[in-house]
Order: C-alpha cells, then sequence, then structure tokens
C-alpha cells in the first residue's frame, strides 16, 4: 500500500493502460504475480507499466525501483456514523450536483434526494450497497445506519496552510499523541506539524512572528530575542523528528521502498525548508539594528543579543582565544565609529556562518594609551584594538551591563572616546548562529 496521502491504487486494467499511455510509458503484460504489487504498477526507471490480478501480492519485486502507480483521491467516503466525518483535507459535499457527479464518478448509483433527519449532512454513501443521497436536511443527527452510511467528501482544490491548520486542529488529540512519544503518528504529522505554526491567508505572520510581535511591542531585547531564538529552534527541530519517525514508520511499519520513502521525505523536506525561511525572515527583520542580516547564508540564523538591558554579573571575554582584527591609531579627541563596529561583526558571522562548530561571535574593542614625542612636546592618543572571539556557548551574556556606555549596533553613530584612565572598554556586539 504504497500510495502517499490523498491518492490510491488503480485496480482498473483499462485505467491502467490509460495512466499508461498519457505518461508516455509501455504497458507491458496483465499477470498474476504474487511478489510484485497490487493492481496497476510501474517501474519508473524503465518506463514499464503492468497490471496485477494478484488480490494479496507481497510486493518484494524490485523493490528499490517498483512499485504501484497511484491515482488522485478526489471523492471518498467519511468516517461513518459522523456528521463531520470527512478525512483531513477533505470536505463534504454541500451541492446536489457535485453529490450526482461525484457519485458518477465512484460507479455507485446516485438513489434520491431529501431532509432526513437521522442522516448525514449534504452528500451521503453507503460504499456497500454503492448507493449515494443528497440530504438537505440542515443539522442531521447522523443516527442512521452509523456502521455502514456517513459523509462523502471531496477533496479541498487547494491545500492552503490554513486548510492543513484546521486538519492538524481537528486531529489534535493524535498530534499530541505523537510529539508526547506515546504514538508513532501518520505519514501526514510532519506537515500538520508545520501548518500549526506556519501563516495562513488569515493569519499574516507565523506562531514566532506574533511572539515577535508581542515580546517587541515594548522592547525586543537581549532575553526576548534569545527566546525567540529557542522558539525558532524547537519548532524546526520537532517538524524535522516527526520526518525522522514518520521514515522510521513507513520502512518498519509500512515496508516501502527507499525510493518510495525519498519521494515522502522530499516533499515534506521542501515544507521543512519553506518553514525555515519563513521563520528565519521574521526572526532577522524584527533585527532592525543590524542591517547586514540579509548577508547571511540562507542556512544560518542569527541573533544579535547584546542589545537591550542584560542581566549584570558575568565576565566580558578577555584572554580566551582572542584574535586581533585590526588596529587604528584615534588621538583623545577622535571617535570610534558604530560602522567599524559594523563591518567587524559582519566579517566574524561571515567566518563562523561557514563552521559548524561555530555557534557564538562576539566583537568588541578596547583601547590602550599611547605617549607619543613630538617636537619638544608630549601627545597622548589612544591605540584602538578590534577583536573576535568565535566558538561554542554564551559567552558574554551581561558583558555590556558593566560599561555604562560602550558603543552597540543599535548605538549612535559614534561615541566620544574617555580620556586615558577611565574605562579601556569602547564597542560590543554579540551574537548567536545557529545553523539548520
Amino acid at each position: 500500500d504504497g500510495c502517499p496521502p490523498l491518492y490510491s491504487g488503480i485496480d482498473s486494467e483499462s485505467l491502467c493502460r490509460e495512466v499508461a499511455e498519457a505518461w508516455g510509458y509501455t504497458f507491458s503484460a496483465v499477470g498474476r504475480w504474487e511478489n510484485d504489487y497490487p493492481g496497476c504498477m510501474v517501474e519508473p526507471s524503465s518506463s514499464r507499466v503492468w497490471f496485477n490480478e494478484h488480490t494479496s501480492p507481497l510486493g518484494k519485486w524490485h523493490a528499490d525501483t517498483a512499485g504501484q502507480l497511484c491515482k488522485s483521491i478526489d471523492f471518498r467516503a467519511g468516517s461513518f456514523g459522523d456528521v463531520d466525518g470527512c478525512p483531513p483535507l477533505y470536505s463534504g459535499i454541500d451541492s446536489e450536483s457535485l453529490c450526482r457527479e461525484a457519485a458518477t464518478a465512484l460507479g455507485h448509483t446516485f438513489f434520491a434526494v431529501g431532509d432526513w433527519e437521522n442522516d448525514y449532512p449534504g452528500c451521503m454513501v453507503q460504499p456497500s450497497s454503492s448507493r449515494v443521497w443528497f440530504n438537505t436536511h440542515t443539522s442531521p443527527l447522523g443516527t442512521w445506519s452509523p456502521d455502514t452510511v456517513g459523509q462523502l467528501c471531496r477533496r479541498e482544490s487547494s491545500i492552503t496552510n490554513e486548510s492543513l491548520a484546521l486538519s492538524a486542529l481537528k486531529e489534535s488529540e493524535m498530534l499530541h499523541s505523537f510529539l508526547s512519544g506515546t504514538g508513532m503518528g501518520t505519514v501526514a504529522d510532519a506537515q500538520r506539524l508545520l501548518s500549526c505554526f506556519m501563516p495562513t491567508r488569515y493569519a499574516g505572520a507565523s506562531l514566532l512572528g506574533k511572539f515577535i510581535a508581542k515580546a517587541s511591542s515594548d522592547t525586543f531585547d537581549s532575553g526576548e530575542r534569545m527566546a525567540a531564538l529557542a522558539l525558532m529552534r524547537d519548532l524546526v527541530d520537532a517538524a524535522a523528528m516527526s520526518i525522522d519517525l514518520q521514515d522510521m514508520q513507513l520502512a518498519v511499519v509500512d515496508h516501502l521502498s527507499i525510493g518510495v520513502r525519498m519521494g515522502f521525505a522530499e516533499r515534506v523536506g521542501e515544507q521543512l525548508d519553506e518553514a525555515w525561511t519563513t521563520l528565519r525572515k521574521e526572526l532577522h527583520d524584527a533585527q532592525t539594528n543590524v542591517p547586514f542580516l540579509s548577508n547571511v547564508a540562507g542556512n544560518v540564523v542569527v541573533v544579535e543579543y547584546g542589545s537591550g538591558p542584560i542581566p549584570v554579573g558575568s565576565s566580558c571575554p578577555s584572554e580566551t582565544k582572542l584574535r586581533s582584527l585590526s588596529q587604528e591609531q584615534l588621538q583623545t579627541s577622535s571617535v570610534a565609529s558604530q560602522s567599524k563596529l559594523r563591518a567587524e561583526s559582519e566579517k566574524s558571522l561571515q567566518r563562523c556562518s561557514s563552521n559548524p562548530d561555530c555557534n557564538v561571535v562576539i566583537v568588541w574593542a578596547d583601547s590602550e594609551c599611547v605617549t607619543q614625542r613630538q617636537g619638544d612636546h608630549y601627545v597622548v592618543s589612544r591605540n584602538v584594538r578590534w577583536f573576535s572571539f568565535e566558538g561554542r556557548g554564551i559567552n558574554a551574556q551581561g558583558c555590556e551591563s558593566q560599561f555604562p556606555a560602550p558603543i552597540r549596533l543599535g548605538g549612535e553613530k559614534n561615541e566620544q572616546l574617555p580620556s586615558c584612565g577611565s574605562s579601556d572598554f569602547l564597542a560590543f556586539a554579540a551574537f548567536y548562529v545557529h545553523h539548520a
């Protein structure tokens, strides 16, 4: 049973031949093969199609290259005995003409139109008798023949984020069981999970975006930025875990071939990439004081956590893994520029982005007083030195709060240098780097 969600196998030889011709494949034979696949089966690598009449084949032949040829399920029965029984990504049919069309498509008999209180809303079906009815009652009870009758459902015309979200909410109990580790889930769990926190046509921001909007209503400071990064990481990592567990299910429980599993992974992987891109953009757009984040590699998200109030108490990095970036000589009355801090930060981030073992960047400047003789007098100036730390861990939380007026990315364009003898700390920025 290798057809993906919203698709089913083809159990008609004539339709199998028709699909083969439409795809430009060769219809090779009809047979009864125990080791093959049910109904219409295909080997894309050889462009060949067969129709297998065996009722319970084992699915062992060419497991890496062959499998079922599937068709889209436009109409299907919902859960029996349920007035809201359509499965995820399907909806009830509230049009008599579409109900008749669905009956014809399924090879069923359209039986009657009526106003039946005990039946099911709109189009309803009894597969065991191949009969279809259309019920005009606005709020039926769903008590008639609950073991054999239910809604006839149609595939939604467009699968949007909001329809996926509604499906996820509808199966929230199953999804919670999956995420809590008490259940394996179904093939569509990753899509449902992604849809729960992605933007929709009715909600322009994701779950992360809503958090950022609320957090930044006052100031989106370092603590809130780090919390936003943690939320993004948890959301994306949970979806990735869902995909891994589903692949395990497809391999161990459903016995699907590597080729079919790779097809699932590719489709869900595209949705995961889209989620990463969306959440990354929301987090980067919220950091308006760091304009160069648009230049960071696409597989990296960066949080500048050296802005805003930070708890006092931690020490700034000093001797550990310092690397001098550059030196510039400034007179006592000169200024240290914010543009220099930005430039050095950007260069350090580019290096860290290409190093999977790097997740933190700290850039700062200090100064030393230099006395130089000029003719018959001495001039005291400051030698400004720039440093970076590129490594792992949150090394500078609370650093800037020890210095009342360091230059930061969100501060003034320049800062007057203090006189010699005062604080030697001139500039500071700290970034957390998360690799996808």
